[in-house]
């Protein structure tokens, strides 16, 4: 009798948008935050509104701790992802990545095509003018890379110049949605594109 064949798909990223308000202080970027509290086994992005305001002693940018910045906002539309047998610099790339993919989703969502037209990416920071629209960070874990990067919903209690979803009149849960279905799409499609290559 002829064995069937199984055939094993690949994992796919994990997603859940929270329905409830989750205020980010810096503490939730570590590895495995989103499967021990949430469930979300291996690749993942986690979606939530909520206020930031980061502690000190959980900055993980050397430059702003060095500086003594602030990184504060009364209302953020956040994600926090974790992908596994991803270096730094391939976590550094990802939130540049997700950053353009910020501007797509407001292209499509938004009917202030003028003011979307105005957003420039430099590094992983979006900017209108010299209104800041984001703030992200990646750092390593033992065996993942996590990224925290949020926008800012309105424009209250950021210590810079700061432009929001408000401005660009789109709500943040259907922002939210739409970045998530989005990033988690690349990541998949990238990894599937690996699989493919031959070696030489």
């Amino acid at each position: 009798m002829l064995k069937r064949k199984r055939r094993f798909e690949v994992m796919s990223v994990q997603t859940k948008v929270l329905d409830t308000i989750y205020d980010y202080n810096g503490q939730a970027l570590a590895p495995r935050h989103n499967y021990l509290n949430y469930g979300l086994l291996g690749d993942s992005i986690l979606g939530f509104v909520g206020a930031c305001d980061v502690d000190l002693k959980f900055m993980a940018d050397g430059e702003d701790v060095r500086d003594g910045k602030t990184i504060a906002a009364d209302r953020m539309a956040h994600l926090l992802v974790e992908v596994f047998d991803v270096d730094l610099l391939g976590a550094a790339s990802l939130q540049r990545l997700t950053a353009e993919l910020c501007v797509d989703v407001l292209s499509d969502l938004s009917d202030q095509s003028e003011l979307v037209h105005q957003l420039r990416r430099t590094g992983d920071d979006l900017y209108c003018g010299s209104k800041k629209f984001n703030i992200s960070v990646a750092v390593p874990s033992v065996n993942s890379c996590l990224i925290h990067f949020a926008v800012n919903t309105d424009n209250a209690g950021a210590p810079v110049e700061t432009i929001g979803l408000v401005d660009f009149q789109v709500s943040d849960s259907q922002f939210l949605d739409e970045l998530v279905r989005r990033l988690a799409a690349e990541i998949e499609s990238i990894r599937r594109a690996t699989y493919k290559v031959l070696p030489h």
